[in-house]
């Protein structure tokens, strides 16, 4: 994958250069989803942390999932989709870009809003910057999985809100590591077909 810098094989020979601080510490932007029960109006139901993307997904196989979409309480879209992903660029290289969504530089502070086989042309990805405070309601039961590891079901009176982290993911690279070298080798681009 793209945040793997060192290989298992190498690990043994990267100590030193743990030992006398030879790598670079870099910042990835953390989402913060928080699911709340509309009913209730109590403190949230549950945290999540994601470095990657969270995904709101329909439920069923069948059909799709509509979700109103709010950014910093004002309503501003209502996807009819099979997903969306709200990802950040760290997560753009994964499920983000097939599903169509655009590669960002892993170092800068945005939200990607990615939908996943969307029922309408004008339903396109949109990225923003990370001050934004989004909410997220499905209309009808739906999924929240996080990271592609956690999930949890979600019904129409749940709000997910879901917002950057001031505090940053840390991650080691060798002083070496070139992202556009990875991007390259990883998407073959510049290889003759």
């Amino acid at each position: 994958g793209f945040l793997t810098a060192i290989m298992p094989d190498s690990l043994k020979s990267f100590i030193p250069n743990l030992k006398s601080g030879d790598y670079t510490l870099q910042n990835h932007l953390v989402l913060q989803a928080k699911v709340y029960n509309t009913q209730t109006q109590q403190e949230a139901m549950h945290t999540f942390i994601a470095i990657n993307e969270f995904l709101i997904s329909k439920h069923d196989l069948s059909g799709m999932v509509s979700i109103d979409a709010h950014i910093d309480g004002k309503h501003f879209n209502t996807y009819g989709c099979d997903g969306l992903i709200i990802g950040t660029p760290t997560g753009s290289t994964a499920y983000n870009i097939s599903a169509g969504g655009s590669v960002i530089y892993p170092y800068c502070r945005n939200i990607l809003l990615t939908p996943i086989a969307p029922h309408s042309l004008t339903q396109c990805p949109l990225v923003l910057n990370d001050e934004f405070v989004l909410e997220f309601r499905p209309k009808q039961r739906a999924k929240l999985i996080i990271d592609g590891q956690e999930m949890i079901d979600i019904m129409p009176f749940h709000k997910v809100q879901i917002q950057a982290l001031k505090q940053s993911a840390m991650l080691i690279y060798p002083r070496t590591r070139d992202y556009f070298n990875v991007l390259k080798e990883k998407f073959k681009w510049g290889d003759e077909y």
